[in-house]
């Protein structure tokens, strides 16, 4: 049998402020395999987004271990830290995280821009990511000339132009209206199916609840609940 995708070993993480101790995480303990489509829930201030940013290489937990495709992210800094997340992961930000003064087209080619794909190629690409997700007829549009559920489908084509086997998505349907939600969450789901791309939400929407195959909820930091579907 296959190492799981993603391993969290006792992580802990305490944030610092003034003297004062706040622990955000206590405990986190699970494993990831390729292919699901998990959500995981809480109010605000439960851990989610931290969780899931520690997950992301984005941030690093005040003890425990993390491991995404076997490798221990304790051991990765600075540059090479950067280049795994480069080359493992794709980032959906509930505020989509866009660069205004490019295109959606530049902006859904940028990453392989960082990895140094030659134009030809990665405009070629983001051409195609960007009419999967629907906006073939906007590849030339400014984020200040798209709608809000527009623009999370542009950080989509982003986060996927690069096929990296883990995408995090921090509320991604927070600014969202109800409909384009859920639009939203059924597109993300098909290209899990399509492409077994694993998707880990951080979410307190009911609906992103509803389609996800498996619910982690958190509770002031620990784990209360585990439930595939």
């Amino acid at each position: 049998m296959s190492a799981p995708l993603i391993r969290l070993e006792n992580v802990e993480k305490i944030y610092t402020s003034k003297g004062v101790a706040t622990p955000a995480l206590r405990g986190v303990s699970f494993t990831v395999e390729e292919g699901e489509f998990l959500a995981i829930a809480g109010p605000s201030g439960s851990g989610k987004t931290t969780l899931l940013n520690i997950v992301g290489c984005l941030d690093e937990p005040t003890s425990g271990r993390v491991f995404l495709n076997g490798t221990d992210t304790s051991l990765l800094q600075g540059k090479k830290r950067a280049r795994f997340r480069l080359e493992n992961l794709g980032f959906i930000f509930q505020t989509y995280n866009l660069i205004e003064v490019l295109t959606a087209l530049e902006n859904v080619e940028f990453p392989l821009l960082l990895r140094r794909v030659d134009e030809k190629t990665r405009r070629r690409k983001a051409r195609e990511m960007l009419e999967r997700v629907g906006l073939g007829a906007h590849l030339n549009k400014r984020p200040n000339q798209l709608s809000g559920g527009e623009q999370q489908r542009v950080a989509v084509a982003r986060a996927l132009i690069t096929e990296p086997r883990i995408v995090l998505a921090d509320e991604p349907t927070a600014n969202l209206d109800s409909d384009t939600g859920r639009r939203l969450i059924q597109l993300m789901a098909e290209l899990n199916q399509e492409k077994n791309v694993t998707f880990v939400f951080s979410t307190h929407d009911p609906m992103v609840m509803e389609e996800a195959r498996r619910l982690i909820r958190l509770r002031d930091g620990r784990v209360v609940e585990d439930a595939r579907r």
